[in-house]
């Protein structure tokens, strides 16, 4: 039976004199004193993060805090760290928070420090719509990183564990959480907080050397700290506080219950120094792969079969941006809606002039599955109406432009966009050199370089959609290819008045250049298509059964066709590619117990990843896959709950292949 996606409760404020308060556990949440200066005091200095960001070698700093709170520990620690650390460095902070801050409310607290109005403003301005799960947001040019996490702390903090056990976790890590604020409120108010479990989870995700700080120096709190392998020391608190507690990790005593089974975590994990690599595939996915590396500093050779890029599925020059709602949790619908977040703070960035338009779309509720769906997703939809609205048919009249006969779902944040402009966008980087005219019909690997056509480099990408499993290496991952095929029709008087995008069994988009795109059909293990007339008359005929009054024009100006990519099940692969027979024969014995704990990982092909399988949602799903692929090449920390890795993982096949072949009921 399917489970329903639980909405995010915010934090319910009382205010006494100017200060927040918790309603929920009756506690405020900073001093009432200088809740800035006790905040510098006890996380700040309490870990000696200035002198050691000032002498710090590494690329990366993880700070992690239970209580997001007002934010307050954030733009502090974002503050000092612009001032401290090395220009070169990035600082990755997680926070998780169970109760978070409406908007406004956030806005009235952070009013209080006028010193941090500027990042303050910035925090603001990204502050996500607040559902559950990780939601990433990035300031300072890249230089900072927060991931902020929406749920049960010891749930958020599990998600970062690659295993769970205390004796492979740190073989199989390659960042660990190097400070940790634990500013949750009092034990006596908020013990979940503070329970043995979780600081067990902390200590899992530490290294010797990890400090932590916070305020209470609780005999519970240091006994539990104690026992997950921390050594602790009090010092004086801050103002007229006695004591506060700061704490050194040595190593993990306990591991997490129930450990996992690493298989989506590769045996041999090796950074590549060189920072170059090949992508294979001009569209949408190569392209924001090119441009997520580019940005880090990453030179990029792209090759792309046709003659310029973005053709094949990428080639649709207005193609719909929107997601796919529904009130059930299952790893596609949870992953396309932070998909969906995380494209709507990329592509304003992006889109120029004539580009694309992000005014909304709406979704007619055309049939009773789809009336089915909007009306479950009601309930949801009122704790989040910035994501959408229900609508009359009037009311989807208004926006749209033209009548409707059928109520619908109106997305204001969705829309349209031309991905050939976006693709040239993207790879207009000095870091990027493009060679079209380049077919790939073989993977060679020779003295630990991927050979490809002329071009060698120790990291190859396959981002060339359905032809991303037509070699050796990647014959495991299973993908459907479907072809399909727009129509432009003449724009008349009465069509031209459309506003927005209309959906329903197809769809028809506002008029660009004197005609309106509409479609699209649908071929099933289509390998090579040309455009149809019947494939004009299947789209023309949907449009006239859209429930409008507008007389659409039959005169046919042009179509446009191309073959989508789309796994078993709908979810993108993103990740490092598995030596497949290697890989069944150490996973094999998952076969008679899908969760038996097996503590090692699994073989992966060195420097061999894809971005592919998309289906119809490429403009949706894209932008955060190129984002984690990048991260996870680049080697840092993770943006994303290690289940949606394992959702996303091109291992994921054999996995299901393997316990399948051991159901035998």
């Amino acid at each position: 039976m399917s489970k329903p996606l639980v909405p995010v409760l915010t934090a319910e404020l009382r205010w006494l004199e100017d200060l927040p308060s918790s309603v929920e556990f009756s506690d405020i949440y900073f001093s009432h004193e200088n809740g800035l200066a006790e905040k510098q005091y006890v996380f700040i200095e309490g870990n000696h993060l200035l002198s050691r960001w000032q002498d710090h070698p590494q690329d990366y700093f993880c700070i992690a805090e239970i209580g997001f709170g007002t934010g307050l520990n954030f733009l502090l620690t974002w503050s000092n760290w612009l001032h401290n650390a090395p220009e070169n460095a990035r600082l990755y902070y997680y926070s998780c928070e169970k109760f978070p801050l409406k908007r406004e409310d956030l806005h009235r607290c952070l009013k209080l420090w006028p010193q941090l109005d500027a990042l303050s403003e910035q925090l603001l301005q990204q502050y996500p719509v607040l559902t559950p799960g990780f939601h990433h947001l990035t300031f300072a040019k890249g230089r900072i990183t927060l991931i902020l996490m929406l749920g049960e702390a010891i749930d958020c903090y599990r998600e970062l564990l690659l295993s769970g056990d205390r004796h492979i976790e740190p073989t199989l890590r390659t960042t660990f959480i190097d400070a940790w604020y634990l500013d949750g409120f009092s034990p006596k108010k908020n013990a979940a907080l503070w329970q043995p479990d979780l600081l067990d989870v902390i200590a899992l995700l530490s290294k010797p050397g990890t400090t932590l700080a916070t305020y209470t120096v609780a005999n519970t709190v240091k006994t539990n700290l104690q026992m997950a392998g921390f050594t602790i020391q009090k010092r004086k608190g801050f103002a007229d506080k006695r004591s506060m507690l700061m704490a050194t990790f040595v190593e993990a005593m306990r591991s997490d219950k129930p450990r996992h089974t690493p298989w989506h975590v590769s045996c041999k994990q090796q950074r590549n120094t060189t920072k170059k690599a090949l992508i294979v595939g001009g569209g949408l996915a190569g392209c924001f792969t090119a441009y997520a590396l580019a940005k880090r500093g990453w030179q990029i050779t792209l090759l792309e079969q046709e003659k310029t890029l973005s053709q094949g599925a990428s080639g649709n020059r207005q193609a719909v941006l929107y997601p796919q709602f529904s009130a059930f949790s299952s790893p596609l619908t949870v992953f396309m809606l932070h998909a969906y977040l995380y494209a709507l703070r990329v592509y304003p960035l992006l889109i120029k002039e004539g580009a694309g338009e992000l005014k909304g779309i709406f979704q007619l509720a055309f049939n009773q599955k789809e009336q089915r769906n909007q009306m479950n997703l009601q309930q949801w939809l009122s704790y989040y109406p910035e994501l959408a609205q229900r609508m009359s048919a009037d009311e989807g009249s208004q926006l749209c432009g033209i009548p409707l006969h059928q109520e619908g779902l109106f997305i204001p944040t969705a829309g349209w966009l031309d991905i050939q402009r976006l693709c040239n966008t993207l790879v207009d980087h000095p870091n990027i050199d493009i060679h079209c005219n380049q077919l790939v019909d073989k993977l060679g690997y020779e003295e630990k370089h991927w050979q490809v056509n002329d071009f060698h480099a120790k990291t190859l990408i396959l981002a060339n959609g359905f032809k991303a499993c037509d070699y050796p290496q990647t014959k495991a991952i299973p993908m459907k290819s479907i072809g399909g095929q727009l129509s432009f029709i003449a724009a008349n008087e009465q069509s031209q008045a459309l506003k927005i995008p209309l959906c329903a069994n197809g769809h028809i988009l506002p008029k660009r250049e004197a005609c309106h795109a509409t479609g699209a059909t649908y071929h099933l293990d289509v390998k090579d298509i040309t455009a149809q007339p019947a494939d004009d008359l299947t789209n023309f005929s949907r449009l006239k059964n859209m429930a409008t009054s507008v007389d659409w024009s039959s005169d046919i100006l042009d179509h446009w066709c191309g073959i989508r990519a789309a796994t078993p099940d709908y979810l993108p692969v993103v990740g490092a590619i598995p030596d497949a027979t290697a890989f069944n024969l150490e996973f094999a014995r998952l076969a008679d117990n899908a969760k038996r704990w097996l503590p090692y990982a699994g073989s992966y092909l060195p420097g061999l990843f894809i971005c592919a399988g998309f289906g119809s949602r490429g403009l949706t799903m894209a932008p955060l896959c190129a984002e984690i692929l990048a991260g996870m090449i680049n080697g840092e920390p993770n943006i994303l709950a290690q289940s949606m890795i394992k959702s996303l993982s091109p291992a994921r096949f054999l996995v299901k292949h393997i316990i399948r072949s051991g159901n035998h009921n």
